[in-house]
């Protein structure tokens, strides 16, 4: 009986816990891919973490997931639909920064247009590929045709997403796209379009987060050691993705910095003061955020 009960310890000891689910939506490109190769590596595993990962044309198409707790995080580019949901008072935050300046993003060219498209005021009237109403993409593009005196309303936006740009350009619907790595270079390599302007040259203030993990805050809350082993399993796939990026554009950068915060887990975001132009709401809610720590000198 002595024995008996000795070997049923021992195997409840061998068993391992049951590991936590989590769903994480990820819009697919380089600054994905650390989600990805943690995933394949079993970084998550190792933690303890059952992670799922749902695919996603842009950051704006997970917010109502993500507030409402369907998926605990989602990455992409941040846009307005975030911007919206933390003014609303929504369980979002920005929670891990995955994309900054430089962006390395490419407006590409069709490549039958290139003579034609050679300034930002030949855009005009042009059929312009971006990934969603209200992204970042959008942004950059209205800061390149800013310095042509045009606006958004001079072009005709078609949002598509990132994977289905090529296509569509190689059919001639786009004239040119607002595109990301690896599409950028899929394009180029295929003639289907050529590389024109960097959105980088153009956009005022820098630096600029463009592409950031959102997480819920009530499930970051109430399950703070989960959500903490989750962050900190994108280290070291982030370590592996940067490095080639940083030895081939000299790019001497870290993407991910971390440290405590009012909303531990998590690490800190390095957000670009909006500017004193900016509007009231954009600089309260910058004040605001739980994931950023700003210098006073900054928020004159």
């Amino acid at each position: 009986m002595r024995v008996t009960f000795v070997l049923a310890v021992l195997l409840s000891l061998a068993t391992p816990a049951s590991a936590q689910k989590i769903t994480i939506a990820v819009v697919p490109s380089v600054p994905g891919g650390a989600t990805y190769v943690a995933l394949d590596k079993g970084y998550f595993r190792d933690a303890g973490l059952d992670v799922d990962i749902e695919r996603i044309d842009s950051l704006g198409k997970a917010v109502a997931f993500l507030a409402t707790n369907q998926v605990q995080v989602a990455q992409g580019g941040i846009n307005a639909g975030f911007y919206n949901s933390v003014a609303q008072g929504l369980p979002v935050a920005l929670a891990l920064e995955s994309g900054s300046s430089p962006t390395y993003h490419q407006i590409i060219v069709r490549t039958e247009l290139k003579d034609k498209i050679r300034t930002p005021a030949d855009l005009k009237g042009r059929t312009v590929g971006l990934s969603s109403a209200g992204s970042s993409s959008m942004y950059e593009v209205a800061s390149v045709l800013a310095s042509a005196k045009l606006t958004l309303k001079d072009i005709e936006p078609k949002n598509l997403s990132f994977a289905q740009m090529a296509t569509a350009m190689a059919n001639g619907a786009l004239d040119a796209a607002m595109e990301v790595a690896p599409f950028t270079e899929r394009m180029i390599e295929q003639n289907i379009g050529v590389p024109w302007i960097d959105p980088d040259d153009y956009i005022r203030p820098l630096p600029m987060t463009s592409v950031g993990y959102i997480v819920n805050t009530d499930w970051a809350q109430q399950n703070r050691d989960t959500a903490r082993k989750l962050f900190t399993r994108w280290r070291a796939p982030a370590v592996i993705i940067a490095r080639p990026i940083i030895t081939a554009r000299t790019a001497p950068r870290s993407s991910i910095s971390f440290s405590n915060t009012a909303l531990a887990p998590i690490a800190t975001c390095s957000t670009a003061w909006p500017g004193n132009r900016a509007t009231p709401t954009a600089r309260s809610m910058w004040r605001a955020s739980p994931t950023c720590r700003h210098s006073s000198s900054a928020k004159a």
